[in-house]
């Protein structure tokens, strides 16, 4: 298995402004894994794991896990067991203060599981636990899941997508998730795909800090949104991509921070036709906004959706 991370931050053009980033991550998987859930997968592998071919139930072990990093609480979300043989009960516990409270628990029919985590807002730490009846207990790893308040932020949720909604309609929008609620980002797109067999799939959030004012949750939201947006041109090929990449590379090389930052606050003042609220430009050229026009035009009303599969192309 490959994979691949990028983390783009960029230094905002105004000393001591907040700051937005995103995330994109890419990976190969081996054929057997299982398909991408939630936003984002984080992969856990038991230390130790027995993979050996013709292993008996009292002989599993675990294998893989895979789990969102972020959620809502209005979502079903699941934490995916890869296990080396069918037959043990597997039981997904929660950390609660010194102890473990077990929430889930499923016996393993076959050599994957899907274990449902409970709705709870904030943060919580799980485990997975694989109880053979006979034979070794097995834990693995420690995964933290972040789960978005969907009542909370109900009406403030409203209003960034209404901000998006001809570009990112069906976009998860998470509010106050780890990576945006303190320090200087406020705003993070991530989007990650995979691709095996010939088919290519990827998913898509967009994360926000609560409280902030309309004007700067309007820009904030559209520049996430523009990221999203930024990264459809994957299902043309990962040439096609990589030359929208260049392009944009090429035309904001000049400027104070990363060139895929500055297209995004070019895309999301174009919208709003302010220039106040920018984090990265105090304002983008004409070819710049041509640019960021052009982007919205092409790839704005298309591949909308954040858990899409396609014919990948190399």
């Amino acid at each position: 298995m490959r994979r691949d991370t990028w983390t783009r931050r960029a230094v905002p053009a105004l000393a001591g402004a907040l700051a937005l980033s995103w995330v994109l991550v890419s990976a190969a998987p081996r054929p057997s894994a299982p398909g991408l859930t939630g936003d984002g997968l984080v992969r856990a592998v038991a230390a130790g794991a027995d993979e050996r071919a013709g292993a008996t139930g009292a002989h599993a072990t675990i294998t893989d896990v895979d789990h969102p990093d972020v959620a809502a609480t209005d979502e079903d979300v699941v934490v995916t067991v890869e296990v080396s043989a069918a037959g043990p009960t597997l039981r997904l516990e929660r950390r609660d203060g010194g102890r473990w409270t077990p929430v889930a628990e499923e016996v393993a029919e076959t050599t994957a599981v899907a274990l449902p985590v409970p709705s709870r807002a904030g943060d919580a730490t799980y485990r997975v636990v694989l109880d053979p009846g006979t034979g070794t207990v097995r834990t693995s790893p420690e995964l933290t899941i972040f789960q978005s308040d969907s009542q909370e932020h109900a009406a403030y949720v409203a209003r960034a997508r209404a901000a998006v909604r001809d570009f990112c309609p069906l976009t998860p929008i998470y509010v106050d998730s780890p990576d945006v609620r303190s320090g200087q980002t406020v705003g993070k797109a991530r989007s990650s795909w995979a691709w095996a067999d010939g088919q290519a799939r990827w998913t898509q959030s967009i994360r926000l800090r609560s409280g902030l004012p309309d004007a700067v949750l309007e820009h904030t939201a559209l520049h996430e949104c523009a990221h999203v947006v930024q990264v459809r041109p994957l299902v043309d090929g990962e040439s096609a991509y990589e030359e929208s990449t260049a392009s944009a590379e090429r035309l904001y090389a000049r400027g104070p921070a990363e060139p895929g930052e500055l297209q995004a606050d070019c895309m999301a003042s174009v919208i709003t036709g302010r220039t106040a609220v920018m984090y990265y430009a105090r304002t983008c050229t004409a070819r710049q906004k041509a640019d960021a026009r052009a982007m919205w035009r092409d790839y704005g009303s298309v591949r909308q959706s954040p858990s899409l599969t396609w014919a990948w192309k190399g």
